[in-house]
């Protein structure tokens, strides 16, 4: 009988460990669930700039859409505050919350003076294509999207020759076309935009892995 309930025991702690590390760790390895009613909006398409308070134009923009609920976004903060260190003089940033995040949270995170517009309706989102957190819209001053993706394959934005977002900058500067990274920057990770997570049981990630 004692077994049995040792067994049971163990059952329930090991549940709980896969559940955590799921929770916070497996799930944002995979694509960002796709909401059902999303619609692409394709690179070099001509889109209006939200009524941001951005100095004056410049040589472009960069939306940052964060949400600081987001594990992932919290984990891109460094390299965001680098990206806007190495480029702020040049190009107009701004930061993109969900409605009903906390603007007082957000700019506590975020460790440089920048504007920070919560999305109504998920207007802004919508209008770039965007569903997922971290992410990064680069527009052209004519207002055409010149980059829309992930700021790196790495959770940490640890490998420079995956800095998308920083890369594509580097190219707006220079009058580059707009470049094409693959799906690598294209598929978007994190969390959902809008907050709603899909939750899976843990039994989806051993599913998961008893397949590989």
């Amino acid at each position: 009988m004692r077994s049995i309930i040792l067994i049971i025991c163990l059952g329930l702690i090991a549940s709980q460990i896969v559940y955590i590390f799921w929770r916070e760790e497996y799930r944002y390895s995979l694509p960002t669930p796709i909401p059902i009613e999303y619609t692409s909006v394709p690179i070099n398409s001509c889109v209006p700039i939200p009524n941001i308070e951005m100095s004056v134009p410049r040589s472009g923009y960069l939306l940052h859409f964060f949400n600081p609920e987001c594990p992932c976004s919290r984990f891109n903060l460094k390299h965001f505050n680098r990206l806007y260190t190495q480029f702020g003089q040049e190009i107009a940033f701004a930061v993109v919350i969900p409605e009903d995040a906390d603007v007082l949270e957000a700019h506590r995170l975020l460790e440089v003076p920048i504007s920070v517009l919560q999305d109504r309706g998920d207007s802004i989102a919508q209008a770039y294509g965007v569903y997922s957190t971290p992410q990064a819209v680069i527009i052209r001053p004519t207002g055409s999207l010149y980059f829309r993706g992930n700021y790196n394959k790495a959770r940490f934005c640890s490998q420079p020759s995956t800095n998308f977002a920083q890369l594509s900058l580097e190219s707006l500067l220079q009058n580059e076309p707009a470049p094409n990274w693959g799906p690598l920057a294209s598929n978007a990770y994190g969390c959902r935009f809008d907050g709603q997570e899909a939750e899976e049981p843990p039994l989806f990630f051993w599913s998961q892995i008893l397949e590989k």
